[in-house]
């Protein structure tokens, strides 16, 4: 009896956890940035492809990535699509920032937020909260 028991916890906290992940995964940019507490104003899109090697500067870049829960290389050669927005905290109205968020067949892969000022370090997407 608790063998069964402890086996319907585990599915059912395996089956959740599959559901949050597939949540955050399949979430376009928009939502993903809604659900952060975000005003956003979309701006732009432009095509980019990951480069099958990475340099020094893309290797730091996706660390960030992967410290979001996102990872790269796992679309090195991929043509993907950055969307550009700007971006208000609901703490600090009065500071624009702008998010880049990568999105491969319709599912967001990455992304960074940075001030609005020209050549401004990439932040975690989640930083300006």
């Amino acid at each position: 009896m608790a063998c069964s028991i402890t086996i319907a916890v585990f599915l059912a906290i395996v089956f959740i956890s599959t559901i949050i992940f597939k949540q955050k995964s399949n979430l376009d940019p928009e939502q993903y940035l809604r659900n952060l507490g975000y005003e956003i104003e979309f701006l732009c899109e432009e095509k980019i492809t990951i480069p099958k090697k990475f340099n020094n500067v893309l290797i730091s870049y996706n660390k960030l990535q992967k410290e979001q829960g996102f990872d790269l290389s796992k679309f090195c050669g991929k043509t993907c699509a950055k969307k550009r927005f700007l971006v208000t905290s609901s703490k600090n109205k009065s500071e624009k920032y702008v998010a880049d968020m990568i999105v491969y067949e319709d599912k967001l892969i990455g992304g960074d937020i940075h001030k609005q000022e020209y050549n401004q370090s990439p932040m975690k997407i989640n930083s300006i909260k």
